[in-house]
């Protein structure tokens, strides 16, 4: 029961102080994005304008950065919002939209998350399909070291069989046992 009366403690600090939330996000989350934030009970604000960007992280609590929509601004825009609130101390968050589907995005995905400096706690980096999560760690992990794989157990293998050893309403191939290494096989 602590979690649940921490969880709900923590929402009212967040009603209480309604935190203003910078968010640079895409076009198809930006509405479902407010209203999220605005039922929780904070302000937020869809600022991507590059001339902008510095400026509004300034005035804001908190920066949320979404790559869903890309473009050479957009991502000036978001290199731009992250540096300053870097600067400032402010927590951001990084959700990799796709990232792993196009060089171009997992190229910015990694720039941006190499942006936090390691001063500061891990800002968390919020993602909703295992491509983009498997796109960032591979990007930001070396890979390890190449092992040769081992092939494939061989237990069945398909053949033509004579039709006299199949059912009746089969056709004429089957999947059968390999053979038995007491006895050569018979065709």
């Amino acid at each position: 029961m602590a979690a649940i009366d921490d969880v709900f403690a923590a929402l009212t600090d967040l009603r209480a102080r309604r935190p203003l939330v910078h968010n640079i996000t895409n076009y198809v989350a930006m509405s479902v994005s407010a209203n999220v934030l605005l039922a929780l009970g904070a302000s937020p604000a869809m600022v991507h304008a590059l001339e902008e960007v510095e400026d509004f992280v300034a005035i804001s609590d908190a920066l949320a950065v979404n790559i869903g929509t890309l473009s050479p601004p957009w991502v000036e825009a978001m290199q731009k919002a992250v540096a300053r609130a870097n600067m400032l101390g402010k927590p951001w968050v990084l959700d990799p939209v796709g990232s792993g589907a196009t060089p171009y995005r997992t190229r910015a995905a990694v720039e941006l998350a190499a942006l936090k400096p390691r001063s500061f706690a891990p800002t968390p980096v919020k993602s909703s399909a295992s491509l983009e999560k498997l796109a960032a760690a591979k990007a930001l992990i070396p890979p390890p070291r190449p092992t040769m794989p081992s092939p494939p157990p061989r237990r069945w293998r398909k053949e033509r069989v004579p039709s006299s050893r199949l059912p009746a309403r089969s056709t004429t191939s089957a999947m059968v046992p390999p053979p038995s290494r007491s006895r050569p096989a018979t065709r």
